[in-house]
């Protein structure tokens, strides 16, 4: 396998586990915020992933890891993505988790044509029909009632963005250290949320203190794991694996809450993954066709 082609799939592979972590901890900051303000929990989280990833940085003896190469590009995507992980948390305290993930999975679109724009990475026919087709079971899936709360709407339409501008950022710093990108994220997020969070009343109760360092270490394994994908795949291809957030969603609604899903979910979930598979199948084609024409340009010059 060409390292072009094996660096895609290990992107691809990072990408699924990344939602599956996703959905985790959205489900729980769901359950959270009907206890702690958002802030609250963004200024926990936050601290415990910016300690977390200091500690493991100064133990390893890789601080360095932590200088920027490009300090300007990572101070503008560092503010973005604390400011949508903050909106993204607010988002869940007014809108259902479907009806939030309706409005966010708008997202690989953005980043597709944002991408062949500023990045001149077109997708191809395949990976552009998994998009459309990966964001139509999603419409299909969702509750209609998308505007229960204009406010948790807003909100979710910044976090989209800033998720996209971020994303894009990180992959025009393919040669960043990777330990950057979850570290300045978590310390700006916490810079930006402690001030209000110290406002917010009832104080974190000890029965809750082990689930939210459990959700701050997942965020930010998940956020390492999400850059670390965006630099080795294109984005056009990375971004539809995001439909897969709502299929881990719907599976853990089941196993936590019982709830079962109606045939319309079954339905869209069928679809998502039929996206899935055109990618990976996608994927496979073009390393196929990849290695064909090495073999042969190999056996031409004996």
């Amino acid at each position: 396998m060409k390292p072009e082609t094996e660096s895609r799939s290990k992107g691809i592979i990072l990408m699924v586990l990344t939602t599956f972590i996703f959905a985790c901890t959205d489900t729980s900051v769901r359950w959270l915020n009907s206890v702690y303000s958002p802030f609250q929990i963004a200024a926990f989280c936050s601290a415990i992933v910016t300690a977390f990833y200091f500690l493991y940085a100064f133990l390893r003896g890789r601080l360095a890891g932590l200088r920027s190469r490009h300090p300007g590009k990572q101070f503008l995507r560092t503010v973005i993505a604390a400011s949508g992980n903050l909106m993204a948390i607010y988002t869940f305290k007014y809108l259902t988790v479907p009806n939030a993930y309706a409005i966010f999975y708008a997202a690989p679109i953005i980043i597709a044509l944002l991408s062949s724009l500023l990045l001149r990475e077109h997708p191809t026919k395949v990976q552009g029909a998994a998009i459309i087709i990966g964001f139509g079971g999603m419409v299909y899936i969702l509750s209609p009632d998308v505007t229960e709360s204009v406010m948790g709407v807003g909100l979710a339409m910044g976090w989209m963005f800033c998720y996209c501008c971020n994303m894009l950022l990180i992959r025009s710093m393919p040669d960043e250290p990777k330990l950057t990108i979850p570290f300045y994220t978590a310390l700006a997020l916490f810079c930006i949320s402690l001030p209000f969070a110290w406002n917010d009343l009832p104080a974190i109760e000890t029965a809750h203190i082990l689930p939210l360092v459990a959700i701050s270490i997942a965020w930010g394994a998940g956020l390492l794991m999400l850059a670390t994908a965006f630099m080795l795949a294109p984005a056009p291809l990375i971004a539809p694996l995001m439909y897969l957030e709502m299929l881990w969603a719907t599976i853990l609604g089941y196993l936590i809450w019982q709830t079962l899903p109606t045939p319309g979910l079954i339905s869209g979930a069928l679809v998502i993954i039929l996206a899935g598979l055109m990618i990976v199948w996608d994927e496979w084609r073009q390393g196929r066709r990849s290695y064909i024409k090495a073999g042969a340009k190999a056996g031409a010059g004996h």
